[in-house]
């Protein structure tokens, strides 16, 4: 029995099939006459023992036509409305597309015999992907993912593997954004590309030893969980099942190790995981467990030189790092010791020593440690409110002195750097995007802190033109998100530059539910404790209004998925605060999607949110959904998009929110819901993609403001 059923006498009272929407008039673009207005039809949702009112749950089917001239209603009054911004939009999207789209080649970096290198082009949306052999520039083509996307209306190449022996690579696609991917094998040699055909799998792939198997997962039809872990025999074309994860709250990923001698398949649900192995010169093995599951506990694990390292949380709430012989993986000792409210996000083993990427007060940092006598190396680039990561796409190779490093502030774009671990040395690679526009010296990056109600202290970073900064404050954009453990970091972001050189601040809310400040900060912001994410934005805001930074009538917010949740809650909270709140595909339906297992992610995360079976929970999710609390006040303007094939927040979700919200709200305050109905979650494919969906929510910010009118303050170029 599905758990939330609408009452069949209630549909049943519909006495007509009239259409439910009340579609905007044919009028001229500067009057648009009344917005869509979805019919009311009563609804009762029964969950777990409770009962709630749904009037809006027949937007659920989106294979109905009335729902879908509900969204195209939507999007034609959307599209009425910013007709008058059709110049600042084109004007934006301009200076997103030049700067954006710069021609950019990234540092080679060597793995496995080559040297490979991504590059796009002058206004490329899709990467092309070379190799060619060391002290030899003779290139050869390993993807070009320009043609391979050329076809397609959606081409999201999410990742790309080489074979152990080079001569084929294969890769994963989506090819609608719905998350369910498409695999393929390419010959290097001779440039055939073969579909697997398989529509339904996730985006992780391995190699066997001798490159005639590859590892894949499936996804589950109906939820889409990430499930299970097969092995196709490349020659044979047959598929055998290797791993399957029955426990719904779990999900399951496949890798292979450094060393590349063993497969990973990890499975992980929010409060523990498993990694088991296979040799990767056995392929058929049954996979072993590096150490059984167990509540609470979470590793994460990687091989090199003859020793698993692992990255756990056993008896450290900010991580640790261990390691095992590969004999006996089930023996840790201690290499790198956590350290409280400072949480090791991520690491990379080498032969001789360990790297790991750490939070620490909203910056991000690198340490590397040698394996041998456990000393520290320190890298010369930590400076305050800064990012340095380890290089997602180098540090293939375990046997080297030297780790790759990327850099970066919101007022400097992204440098690369190779530390030279022996002798603590660095070296700045050659910049592959210039930046002409920038000047980093225009710039004031700032930290504040907010006071959150129960006295902690709320980093907030921002970032403004120093000529531009006004006594009486400025327009500021606040961006927030505060889930998953995931931070919201002060890193460089090209598109953000069209607004503060129109005069606004643009301003980071690192809220609880991220790990800025280690894993309390996480566990201080989810589940029975997710009201703090709120009040701290809140917060943020507030300080951002009473330190002279942000003008209290042209305060904004913006979320974007969980960070849509956080920002359409803070509007319920506190209304009169904003100026304008931008929440896109915003996750806002949160007890209607917690109780429904059919919804990916659902079942998965009732850790973050809470488990609607359990009555505190329920009642605790249920005081702050902000679908569920929309009021009868006045709320400010608002946009909000959707996406009509989102796995992860079904277009529903913000549907329902936008029509309760027109129903109930008693002011007359611009209320705009754009709902991109080609594709998914992510947006539009590519790097170029999403630009035009940023140039209207800037124009429309701009709009709010009054600075619609204004070009940027300063030439873009010097």
């Amino acid at each position: 029995m599905r758990f939330a059923q609408i009452s069949a006498i209630a549909i049943l009272s519909v006495v007509s099939q009239e259409l439910l929407v009340a579609a905007p008039q044919n009028v001229a673009p500067v009057r648009c006459g009344p917005p869509p207005i979805a019919v009311q039809i009563a609804a009762r949702v029964s969950e777990y023992g409770h009962t709630r009112a749904d009037e809006y749950a027949w937007l659920r089917n989106v294979s109905d036509s009335r729902v879908l001239n509900y969204l195209s209603a939507e999007n034609t009054y959307a599209r009425c409305h910013l007709a008058p911004l059709k110049s600042m939009i084109g004007e934006i999207q301009s200076e997103l597309q030049a700067r954006v789209g710069e021609q950019e080649t990234r540092p080679p970096f060597l793995d496995h015999g080559y040297v490979y290198q991504v590059r796009y082009d002058q206004d490329g949306n899709y990467p092309t992907i070379m190799r060619w052999f060391p002290n030899s520039r003779k290139e050869q083509l390993v993807l070009d993912v320009p043609a391979l996307a050329s076809s397609h209306r959606y081409y999201d190449m999410d990742k790309w593997l080489v074979s152990p022996d080079g001569r084929s690579v294969a890769f994963a696609v989506d090819l609608t954004g719905d998350g369910r991917h498409h695999l393929f094998v390419r010959d290097i040699g001779t440039g055939d590309v073969f579909d697997l055909g398989l529509e339904d799998a996730g985006s992780d792939l391995a190699f066997s030893a001798d490159g005639d198997s590859l590892f894949y997962v499936r996804l589950d039809p109906v939820n889409l969980r990430d499930f299970q872990v097969w092995r196709r025999e490349l020659r044979a074309r047959t598929d055998m099942l290797v791993y399957s994860e029955s426990d719904r709250r779990s999900a399951v990923s496949v890798s292979q190790s450094k060393s590349r001698q063993f497969v990973f398949i990890e499975s992980e649900r929010e409060d523990s995981t498993e990694v088991s192995y296979i040799p990767a010169a056995r392929p058929e093995d049954r996979p072993t467990p590096i150490v059984k599951r167990r509540d609470g506990i979470r590793y994460f694990v990687d091989h090199v030189n003859g020793r698993f390292f692992i990255r756990t949380n056993l008896d450290a709430p900010d991580y640790r790092i261990m390691s095992a012989p590969e004999d006996h993986p089930d023996r840790w000792s201690e290499l790198i010791p956590d350290t409280p409210n400072k949480y090791i996000r991520d690491f990379q083993a080498f032969n001789d020593f360990v790297a790991i990427e750490q939070e620490d007060d909203a910056n991000v940092l690198v340490r590397v440690i040698r394996v041998g006598d456990r000393r520290t190396v320190i890298i010369p680039l930590v400076t305050d409110v800064s990012v340095l990561i380890l290089d997602p796409e180098a540090n293939r190779e375990p046997q080297t002195d030297v780790v790759r490093v990327r850099y970066s502030r919101l007022n400097e774009a992204e440098r690369t750097y190779d530390f030279d671990v022996a002798g603590s040395t660095l070296k700045t690679l050659p910049e592959s995007q210039k930046f002409e526009w920038l000047v980093p010296d225009r710039y004031a990056v700032a930290r504040i802190v907010a006071w959150a109600d129960d006295g902690e202290e709320v980093p907030v970073t921002l970032i403004y033109r120093k000529d531009l900064l006004r006594p009486q404050g400025n327009p500021t954009l606040l961006y927030g998100y505060g889930t998953y453990g995931h931070s919201t970091l002060p890193d460089f972001d090209p598109t953000i530059f069209s607004l503060v050189d129109r005069g606004f601040i643009y301003a980071l809310a690192h809220v609880r539910g991220g790990r800025e400040r280690g894993e309390r900060w996480y566990v201080q912001g989810r589940q029975l404790s997710k009201r703090n994410s709120f009040t701290d934005f809140i917060s943020a805001a507030e300080a951002l209004i009473t330190k002279g930074y942000a003008s209290p009538h042209a305060l904004f917010a913006q979320g974007a998925s969980a960070g849509g949740l956080l920002v359409a809650a803070a509007a319920n909270m506190s209304p009169t605060l904003f100026a304008g709140i931008v929440a896109e595909v915003p996750f806002v339906d949160v007890i209607t999607t917690a109780s429904d297992p059919s919804v990916p992610l659902a079942t998965l995360e009732y850790r973050e949110w809470g488990d609607p079976r359990v009555n505190e929970q329920y009642e605790y999710m249920l005081s702050y959904s902000p679908y569920d609390n929309v009021a009868r006040k006045a709320y400010p303007p608002m946009f909000v998009t959707g996406a009509l094939l989102d796995t992860q927040v079904t277009v529903r979700e913000p549907a329902k929110w936008v029509a309760r919200l027109r129903a109930r709200k008693t002011d007359d305050h611009e209320l705009l819901f754009k709902v991109n109905m080609s594709v998914g979650h992510q947006g539009a494919s590519g790097r170029l993609g999403s630009l035009e969906d940023v140039a209207d929510i800037q124009s429309w910010l701009l709009s709010q403001t009054g600075l619609a009118a204004f070009s940027a303050a300063a030439p873009q170029r010097h």
